[in-house]
């Protein structure tokens, strides 16, 4: 899955000390659930899609230095999806979304490696659409109640999905980014974050140019039959966050901006920003209503990569919604309402519904 709920929440937990954010051994086993789905029509192309899945999130501790993960995704897709379904080509499919094991080697360094989802990795925008082959390095440093923490990681970008109707796997592409993660839990009810962020593409393959024409990016074709990216994909990302947590009332804001240095201006950027305040009710659980602008131009970021909460790329947009979380669930409601900043024949304007439901420790 990839939600801008799951984004939220794990970056705006409620304020934590640093070791309860990053423990120093993983725990025996925790087995979560997700259940979300969407429905779209695109206006101009006058198609409609729907589109549900069920995903499970397995973390076994072989010991407190090891930790296997393995996080499948069942999807059931019908109608027409042309810019935000996560999967290519669309049917109904059994996925992996992760496949790892991470091993802490000391001092707090740990090594990642398998089958890697990205939102560990990738920013905001950027990520959180595919799992790709690669390793991975993250090293926490706690000081008191702050946090700073680098991520880095070199992978091998699919082009169309761990997934079992996959049939490419572009061993020639790469890919690599590097963040800083910085955490800082100022009193017991505020807290702020901020990471900043570079990556790169490389060799990226013609499926994934074929992929990536119908939502968004610039594309051209050399030769019959063949696609290849306009522009390549290197850039930098900041994504910035508050959350403020009191005994009757919580206030959320998110807000990120991205930049592919190698395309030209009003075709290489793009943000979000999200409000999200919110009222403790007498359960202890709380009720939130989400309010977010996105604006993502063509070639910001990889399409066929990116995130499938704001279409991909060449959107400008609103999303409304609630969400109501307890310590064990959350579940959501959002509409989205998005038009093209460029018009191409590949995309439309479009309205989308989401529902998520998470369950976290379900055994």
């Amino acid at each position: 899955m990839n939600k801008f709920t799951a984004i939220f929440f794990l970056l705006f937990a409620s304020p934590l000390h640093a070791e309860d954010i990053f423990p120093k051994g993983f725990s025996k086993h925790q087995i979560n659930l997700g259940i979300s789905g969407f429905n779209i029509k695109e206006e101009t192309l006058l198609s409609r899609g729907a589109a549900t899945f069920i995903e499970g999130d397995f973390l076994y501790g072989v010991d407190a230095d090891l930790q296997l993960r393995l996080t499948p995704v069942a999807s059931f897709i019908s109608g027409q999806q042309t810019s935000r379904d996560p999967l290519s080509p669309l049917t109904n499919s059994i996925y992996l979304k992760e496949a790892s094991v991470e091993k802490k080697l000391g001092y707090d360094l740990s090594l990642k490696a398998g089958v890697l989802y990205q939102k560990e990795f990738l920013p905001a925008i950027a990520g959180y659409t595919k799992a790709f082959p690669g390793i991975g390095f993250l090293l926490p440093f706690r000081f008191q109640n702050h946090l700073f923490e680098i991520r880095a990681q070199g992978a091998v970008p699919a082009s169309s999905g761990l997934a079992t109707t996959s049939s490419e796997l572009e061993s020639s592409a790469s890919l690599y980014s590097g963040t800083a993660f910085f955490k800082s839990n100022w009193t017991s009810t505020f807290s702020t974050s901020l990471s900043i962020s570079h990556f790169g593409f490389d060799k990226l393959s013609s499926s994934a140019a074929t992929e990536s024409i119908n939502r968004g990016n610039t594309v051209a074709s050399p030769t019959a039959g063949s696609k290849v990216f306009v522009y390549k994909y290197e850039g930098n990302e900041i994504t910035l966050g508050s959350e403020y947590k009191g005994e009757t009332a919580v206030f959320g804001f998110l807000a990120s901006f991205i930049k592919n240095d190698s395309a030209p201006k009003k075709q290489n950027q793009g943000y979000f920003f999200s409000l999200s305040p919110g009222l403790v009710l007498a359960s202890k659980n709380i009720l939130r209503p989400i309010v977010e602008h996105y604006h993502v131009e063509a070639d910001a970021m990889v399409a066929a990569y990116s995130d499938t909460t704001y279409g991909r790329t060449n959107r400008d947009g609103y999303r409304y919604g609630i969400a109501y979380d307890s310590n064990r669930y959350r579940v959501s409601f959002v509409y989205a309402d998005s038009k093209l900043i460029q018009t191409n024949p590949f995309q439309s304007a479009d309205k989308t519904y989401f529902v998520n439901l998470n369950i976290d420790n379900i055994f």
